[in-house]
């Protein structure tokens, strides 16, 4: 696309930005609310960490920089935009009200299990070749589901077998 055609259509880059934004912000939104439209919280829970990494190895420049950037275009975005982290929390105030949850702010444990499953995508961009491949090697994605769900749920309570 050339320079002209681009601003045949946004006044500025910085418009397109925002508008790019705000496309992958809302198909992310967009398929984690799909996911969890019914099922236990876990297993909403657990729906957001695989769609959320399968959505890092569809495109991971495009789903980094759209969750990297929220803070920069939040102010900027409609206010009626849904968020992962409203949708997260909302899950989360779910299991809470079930009594399955640990008892705290929900959008704290939001932001803290969307920054748990989210640190070792941004390790893997920082990485050195081969360390940790978040796109092709799938051998992580059980230790990080389990990782975040554990953030939320206390299991210390129940037995588990060796």
């Amino acid at each position: 696309m050339s320079e002209a055609a681009i601003y045949r259509h946004f006044r500025s880059l910085a418009e397109l930005a925002k508008e790019v934004h705000s496309a992958n912000l809302a198909d992310y939104v967009h398929r984690i609310q799909a996911c969890t439209a019914v099922g236990t919280p876990e297993q909403k829970l657990r729906m957001v960490v695989r769609v959320t990494i399968a959505r890092y190895r569809e495109n991971k420049h495009s789903f980094m920089a759209t969750l990297v950037q929220i803070p920069s275009f939040m102010p900027q975005l409609p206010p009626a935009t849904p968020y992962p982290l409203q949708v997260i929390a909302a899950i989360i105030g779910e299991a809470q009200a079930a009594g399955t949850a640990r008892a705290g702010p929900s959008k704290v444990f939001a932001s803290m299990f969307l920054g748990a499953l989210l640190r070792p995508m941004v390790l893997a961009e920082v990485a050195e070749l081969g360390r940790l491949d978040m796109l092709n090697d799938t051998r992580h994605d059980r230790v990080i589901e389990e990782f975040v769900i554990a953030a939320i749920f206390d299991r210390r309570n129940e037995s588990v077998e060796p």
